[in-house]
């Protein structure tokens, strides 16, 4: 339980903004081995899109809220793990998000990247 508490709090700390130095682990972070629980956040990457679509938040919104959850489990570039791509159109799925919100999303997450897109919307079921 400390443990836990102490990850949390070293992730807020991480997320605030507060260390202009550089990680010396983040050449590894965005390596999907490198996930210290592929499932949790892969279901806490679901949950948040599904809350942000539910609420109607911004896509900007939504895209800061994927960086947050990605930083809490200890990756500085979300974009470059497949799984982020999927966990999104899984959310779009169980938000029951309409066909253009998808392939807005999708577009917007995917930065043109065309495969990220389609892994988007394999997920969402398009």
């Amino acid at each position: 339980m400390r443990r836990l508490m102490l990850i949390a709090a070293v992730a807020l700390l991480g997320t605030s903004g507060c260390g202009d130095q550089p990680d010396s682990s983040s050449n590894t972070a965005s390596n999907p081995v490198s996930i210290n629980a592929p499932h949790a956040y892969k279901s806490d990457l679901e949950n948040t899109v599904v809350l942000a679509v539910r609420r109607g938040a911004s896509k900007d919104e939504l895209r800061r809220q994927i960086g947050l959850v990605a930083n809490r489990h200890g990756l500085d570039d979300w974009e470059s793990v497949e799984e982020s791509f999927v966990a999104i159109g899984v959310g779009l799925r169980a938000a029951e998000a309409n066909d253009e919100l998808a392939e807005s999303i999708a577009t917007l997450v995917s930065g043109g990247d065309t495969v990220r897109r389609q892994l988007v919307l394999d997920a969402y079921g398009r």
